[in-house]
């Protein structure tokens, strides 16, 4: 399955050009600190930005600036603060984006907001769905920003009484090898059937978990087949969410990858017509609006001719612009420079 979902989402209001300048934060949170302790992050932060931003960007809406970055930091809950925060600001408005992970603290600013962080943040962190599946039925558990939470609704979770010995033909007869597997197909036909209109209606990749016997037999069953992206083997049918969370974090985790190499491959055989690589070539294509998918190395850096990281400029330009960016482990382009980008033209 290739599903937008597991690529990184942007908030709508990064996805635009920005006016410059922008200042761009990104602040870690420790839940040992406290909402007093939170709070101070936060403050300590934003005096950090705002000093950073009078002595770089110093003229009219500055202050507003400050104003704006004030409101994006402070719009954290100190008593249920994320793992961290990602806050891009400009005399105009200011964003702010939740992290799955503890970012490295860091204040930007430049004519872009700095969104690589970001974007790889959500990239390692992928959206899914893990369906626990035993004999008497299954549970489901959304994994939604690095988060699982149990799904209660949409029919979940599934409860089936399967056919017992007094259900067999004679009655005083145990089931044999074959009623018993029917029985468990029986089973899992019920739980596919509950689970398909909530994958049409909100589709996240899938990861099934149980017992390798029972991930076989719902394997001859489903029609949902496509949207499966791992297994996890193991009787977990009892365990609460956030135990199941690293496992199947895990398998989507290995999806994504696979889904970036696969991307990578592709890229680097539309080069010439259809794709360009290098710093140079990209960073023009990506100001002229060609981008239309960006692959680049984690940990790439360009200095632009102003000291700015150029690589960062790039992958602002593909998302103002509507493109789509994936990070991919370093020495994957190490022989096209690191970067390459899709042409829409």
């Amino acid at each position: 399955m290739r599903s937008t979902r597991t690529r990184p989402d942007v908030p709508e209001g990064l996805r635009r050009a920005w006016a410059a300048p922008v200042v761009s934060v990104y602040l870690p949170f420790d839940p040992a600190d406290g909402p007093d302790g939170n709070e101070r992050r936060a403050a300590a932060a934003a005096e950090e930005a705002a000093a950073a931003v009078r002595a770089r960007a110093a003229g009219p809406g500055c202050e507003e600036l400050v104003a704006n970055l004030a409101d994006a930091l402070g719009s954290v809950d100190p008593r249920h603060p994320p793992a961290g925060l990602a806050a891009f600001a400009t005399p105009d408005g200011w964003e702010a984006a939740a992290l799955p992970e503890p970012p490295a603290p860091r204040v930007v600013v430049d004519g872009v907001p700095a969104l690589r962080a970001l974007l790889l943040a959500r990239q390692r962190t992928p959206d899914g769905r893990a369906l626990l599946i035993s004999a008497r039925g299954a549970r489901l558990v959304d994994l939604v920003g690095g988060h699982a939470a149990e799904h209660e609704g949409d029919g979940f979770p599934v409860r089936i009484d399967p056919p017992v010995e007094a259900d067999a033909p004679h009655g005083d007869f145990p089931l044999d090898e074959h009623e018993r597997a029917e029985a468990r197909r029986f089973v899992f036909r019920a739980v596919d059937h509950t689970l398909a209109p909530l994958q049409r209606r909100e589709p996240l990749p899938l990861v099934l978990v149980g017992e390798t016997r029972d991930l076989a037999y719902y394997d001859e069953v489903t029609r949902l087949g496509p949207q499966v992206v791992g297994r996890v083997r193991g009787s977990h049918e009892h365990d609460p969410p956030h135990a199941v969370a690293p496992l199947v974090l895990d398998a989507l985790r290995r999806h994504v990858e696979a889904d970036a190499t696969e991307v990578a491959r592709r890229a680097l055989e539309a080069l010439p017509a259809g794709a360009v690589a290098g710093v140079d070539a990209v960073a023009e294509a990506a100001r002229a609006g060609r981008g239309r998918e960006l692959v680049v190395e984690e940990g790439l850096g360009a200095a632009a001719d102003d000291g700015g990281d150029l690589v960062e400029r790039i992958v602002a330009e593909v998302v103002a612009h509507g493109g789509d960016v994936v990070h991919v482990p370093a020495g994957v382009l190490a022989g096209v420079g690191g970067v390459v980008l899709t042409l829409r033209y």
